[in-house]
């Protein structure tokens, strides 16, 4: 017997089966890879504020991911890891773009997770993007991203 069903609470592929005592087994599948980041506007504005990690104000860290890097990576600081995102990005490292659900981010469209490599473990970095849109004239010119959540991948 085996069956895929979709996990509500995850929202991730599962396959149940028994086990040899004749019990249900449920194990995770394999997720489907998320879409990259390939629309040329959203792209050129992420790159954009990423090529600014020197500067204050262009990669923002809000209370939980400051947190969590405080808590788990104390002698990483912020500047260190806007540098190793914007590094990750130039070596080829993906950015996936996730169309948002959450109402808390739903004025975003999208979040963007990166997966960079720190002290040899991949960390999992989801963002947003906050861009100039060109059908607002009051909409500032400068792409900020937005670190929403930091944890090891």
């Amino acid at each position: 017997m085996r069956r895929r069903r979709i996990c509500r609470r995850c929202e991730g592929n599962l396959i149940l089966g028994r086990s040899d005592s004749g019990g249900i087994i449920a194990k995770r599948s394999r997720a489907p890879p998320l879409p990259k980041l390939t629309d040329p506007e959203r792209l050129k504005c992420f790159l954009a504020a990423l090529a600014n990690w020197r500067y204050d104000g262009f990669l923002e860290f809000r209370p939980l991911a400051q947190d969590w890097l405080q808590q788990e990576m104390p002698n990483l600081t912020q500047r260190e890891l806007r540098r190793i995102l914007f590094a990750h990005v130039q070596a080829g490292g993906e950015i996936d773009e996730v169309v948002e659900r959450r109402p808390e981010w739903a004025d975003f469209g999208f979040h963007y997770d990166l997966r960079p490599t720190v002290v040899g473990k991949r960390l999992y970095v989801e963002s947003l993007l906050k861009y100039r849109d060109p059908e607002d004239p009051d909409d500032p010119d400068d792409p900020v991203i937005i670190v929403v959540n930091v944890h090891w991948a």
